[in-house]
């Protein structure tokens, strides 16, 4: 089991509405960037605690393979392109399984995500 998991989900509740459209575009934004770990739409709860998005187990430090931090551009990048379209705010953070707490680390609200921020927030130098 990977020690840490990368998850990137609205932050707070999302409309009944919204449930089944964005599940079905999450799924087809897959198909949209070529990753080098494709990540996995999730979706957990039930009525108005349900959420979807997306999980991502990340490397352990020191055994990344070329080119992995992209595939966490892509996901804000994603997601940032779904913010006007459903008024929702995402969240990125990180689930640690040894210790089992997650950590909300970026939160993307518009199209333009910081994606230099991001890079930071999660520890990464200049890479790649």
């Amino acid at each position: 089991m990977a020690r840490h998991t990368l998850y990137a989900y609205p932050d707070g509740r999302i409309p009944a509405t919204t449930i089944c459209e964005l599940e079905l575009t999450l799924t087809q934004l897959l198909q949209t960037v070529s990753w080098c770990q494709s990540p996995r739409v999730v979706s957990s709860g039930h009525g108005k605690e349900k959420t979807i998005g997306y999980n991502l187990v990340l490397p352990e430090p020191g055994m990344e393979e070329p080119g992995w931090y992209r595939d966490i551009e892509s996901i804000a990048t994603l997601l940032a392109g779904l913010v006007d379209k459903t008024r929702l705010t995402f969240v990125i953070g990180i689930h640690d399984s040894s210790s089992n707490i997650s950590q909300d680390l970026h939160f993307i609200q518009s199209q333009n995500p910081d994606l230099k921020r991001l890079r930071a927030i999660i520890g990464v130098g200049e890479i790649e």
